[in-house]
């Protein structure tokens, strides 16, 4: 963590994403974990059909879903999604 506060800008058209490591660190049935570029390949996928932050969200989790093939979570999955 900063010991500095720190701000962020963010222009209209921005998307703002914070998430838990609950996506990046999801297994599927083979024991294959999802990592970080396959998250930020979800996610691009779901910025690219233009998705407002509702849809992102649901496409993401669907995204996650399909990836744990009915495993369950080993971590939570949160998402935040800020569209200006």
């Amino acid at each position: 963590l900063a010991d500095e506060p720190s701000s962020l800008q963010l222009d209209r058209g921005d998307t703002l994403l914070l998430y838990t490591d609950g996506f990046t660190e999801a297994f599927n049935r083979s024991g294959t974990c999802s990592g970080e570029e396959r998250f930020a390949d979800w996610v691009q996928e779901g910025l690219q059909r233009c998705f407002g932050p509702e849809e992102l969200v649901s496409h993401l989790f669907a995204a996650a879903d399909t990836w744990m093939e009915g495993t369950p979570p080993m971590d939570d999955l949160t998402l935040v999604v800020v569209q200006v």
